[in-house]
């Protein structure tokens, strides 16, 4: 079964596909114009699929790395921008937007248990020709969104750094057996309002930035936020997701 929602510029396309134990809804979100295309589905609110070049360059290796596939309710919002939440829960919801500027946005709520359980992480490969990341460049580092703040925010780090991923310039990834068995890093910023982490993932001409902003109400009147993002390094990808933080705005940025 399909179901078309459209604007001038963007379109979404809805599936529903019968699985053993699951009803999966599939939603793409597809650039006429430059052919970007990202698919979410409601079987743990998450990117599976995103394809460049009109479908010739897919850029998602694997959308699974626990054994919860938690069902979301799923909602297209407007002609543009899909609403998704869990079944047991209306305080927790993601939404996803593809925008005109090459952006996947998600916009995170929740409340109560960490999310990171309900929410699957989803892997970037940008070398299609490759099972490995290796040859990938990472840098990670935070910013003020506001010129005229007069605290810039200091960057941590949480857990073993393969490489100085946060130093002043980017690493290159050499593929070794020790990625086999994954590694997993939380930066932490730390500054006011206005602070962002942003993580930049490149490979030849392609590179995926992701930014992160925390959204928190609560926090907006205290003189410290912190936006946590964590790195998931495995030998087929690496996901860049929000850690620990209840509202936050991602926006991944797709240049090729």
């Amino acid at each position: 079964m399909k179901m078309l929602h459209e604007n001038e510029l963007i379109n979404i396309e809805e599936d529903m596909i019968l699985q053993p134990g699951h009803l999966i809804r599939s939603f793409t979100l597809h650039n006429r114009i430059n052919g970007l295309k990202a698919v979410v589905i409601n079987v743990g609110a998450t990117v599976s699929s995103i394809k460049l070049d009109f479908g010739k360059d897919e850029i998602i290796r694997s959308h699974r790395d626990n054994n919860e596939d938690h069902e979301w309710q799923s909602h297209v919002l407007g002609l543009d921008a899909l609403l998704l939440n869990v079944t047991h829960s209306n305080n927790s919801t993601l939404m996803y937007q593809l925008t005109s500027d090459d952006e996947l946005v998600m916009i995170g709520k929740f409340r109560g248990q960490q999310h990171l359980d309900l929410a699957m992480p989803f892997f970037y490969n940008l070398n299609p020709d490759s099972p490995t990341i290796e040859g990938h460049c990472v840098h990670v580092r935070c910013a003020s969104e506001d010129p005229g703040s007069d605290r810039f925010p200091t960057l941590s780090v949480i857990g073993e750094e393969p490489y100085d991923f946060a130093g002043s310039d980017p690493v290159q990834i050499e593929y070794s057996d020790d990625f086999a068995r994954g590694k997993d890093i939380v930066y932490c910023a730390t500054g006011d309002i206005s602070t962002l982490i942003i993580v930049t993932l490149s490979y030849g001409s392609r590179t995926v930035e992701a930014t992160l902003k925390s959204n928190s109400q609560a926090n907006n009147t205290s003189n410290n936020i912190n936006c946590r993002v964590r790195l998931r390094i495995r030998k087929y990808g690496i996901s860049i997701m929000p850690s620990f933080m209840t509202e936050f705005k991602m926006t991944y940025k797709f240049i090729w």
